[in-house]
Parts: structure tokens; C-alpha cells; sequence
């Protein structure tokens, strides 16, 4: 057999696109990245993440809804990507996500411990009233 006829192929180069098209809707409408994708984070520190977000074409999307979480309350995000640690005197790994529509990404932390932060405790008040310092 030989060769279709060079109108049968120009109907089907048009048609591949479509066909292209119509078999990859299933794909997510975003894509989402996380930058920095890893970092290491002190103890009450702060680590500030991006999050990139592309529609299918490629092209970055301004202004994308991003809701952050972590795998572990010792670190929070805010809404913005600002990470947060708390005092601790144990290192930790610390999973950092971002989700938007359709697409999740995840970044890795590593939170470094306070070694000497030392400790709070409550005291009862002042037995005299200070108005300076002697």
C-alpha cells in the first residue's frame, strides 16, 4: 500500500491538533513551582517562598490564589509564603506545600535547632516598686 492521497493528509495534519488537544484534558489547567525548593531555616527564623504559578501554555499567571501548609506546626506559612519556626532544640525536617486550583507543589525545610535559647519560666511579681535603676 502506498502513499495516502495529499488530500487525506492535509485533513489529518489539521485534525492532529485537535486530537492532541482533546486527549490532554485530563491534564491540570496550572502548573505550580516552589522557590526555593529546599532551604534550611534557624530556629525563630523566617524563609520567605515563592510559588510560581503557569498555565498549561507555560506562561506565569499573576495574582494565582496560593494556600500554604507544612507537615509539622513547628514551622508556619502565612499567605504570602512567609515560613515562620518556632523555638525548638530538635532539628526537624519540615515538608512546605503550596496548592492552587488543580496543581500542588511541595518544598523541603530544614529546621535547625536552638542550642542555647535557654528556657522561660513565670516568676511571682516584684517585691518592691522600681521607678529606676540602682
Amino acid at each position: 500500500m502506498g502513499r495516502p492521497p495529499f488530500w487525506l493528509r492535509l485533513i489529518a495534519a489539521a485534525a492532529l491538533p485537535t486530537l492532541l488537544t482533546s486527549c490532554s484534558d485530563d491534564a491540570p489547567n496550572v502548573s505550580i513551582q516552589i522557590v526555593p525548593s529546599t532551604g534550611i531555616i534557624a530556629s525563630a527564623d523566617t524563609l520567605r517562598f515563592h510559588a510560581v504559578v503557569r498555565d498549561r501554555g507555560g506562561a506565569e499567571i499573576s495574582g494565582a490564589e496560593v494556600h500554604w501548609t507544612t507537615s509539622d506546626t513547628v514551622i508556619t506559612v502565612d499567605a504570602t509564603g512567609l515560613a515562620t519556626a518556632r523555638f525548638t532544640a530538635v532539628a526537624k525536617n519540615v515538608v512546605v506545600t503550596a496548592t492552587t486550583d488543580d496543581a500542588i507543589a511541595s518544598a523541603s525545610v530544614r529546621l535547625r535547632p536552638c542550642l542555647r535559647c535557654g528556657t522561660w519560666m513565670q516568676q511571682s511579681g516584684l517585691s518592691q516598686t522600681r521607678t529606676r535603676f540602682e
